[in-house]
């Protein structure tokens, strides 16, 4: 299901750099509010689910996570879809730090959408279209996070 793989994006981009801001739950909270992309979700559960899997494997937790996204068959829309609401998530703390570029660069290495395609729909990210240079190729997750609490209430 595409829906919840955007949510794990979501939330994966939210732990890859140690730490989920105010800002990225904020923004999780607009998208459930805002977007009929999640409405059909129980998103406290999910995140939640997902905060006790990456605490308990979070190395399983993640190579599932690629390979979901690897085997998955979203459309040319729905990747740029992904790629511009991981691109928001990226950006609404106003702290961009080079684990959540690198995890960008993962994801791009998983879709079949052209470089065109992304620039065109996200001017501006050129940088994330560059090949990485950190020696380590692998996001590791060596953090415990609390349980989400989203403050809106899900949709039924």
């Amino acid at each position: 299901m595409a829906t919840q793989l955007f949510l794990k994006t979501l939330f994966c981009c939210m732990a890859c750099d140690g730490h989920i801001a105010d800002e990225e739950i904020d923004l999780i909270e607009q998208l459930v509010q805002d977007s009929d992309r999640f409405a059909s979700l129980p998103t406290d559960k999910i995140l939640n689910n997902y905060v006790t899997e990456i605490n308990q494997h979070s190395k399983a937790f993640l190579s599932g996570y690629w390979s979901e996204l690897a085997q998955s068959s979203l459309s040319e829309t729905e990747q740029l879809s992904l790629l511009e609401l991981l691109n928001r998530m990226i950006e609404v703390d106003k702290k961009i730090e080079y684990a959540e570029i690198s995890f960008f660069k993962k994801n791009r290495q998983h879709l079949t959408v052209s470089d065109e395609a992304i620039l065109g729909k996200l001017p501006g990210c050129e940088e994330y279209l560059l090949p990485d240079t950190h020696v380590e190729n692998e996001l590791v997750y060596n953090y415990t996070f609390n349980s989400i609490q989203l403050k809106t209430i899900d949709k039924p």
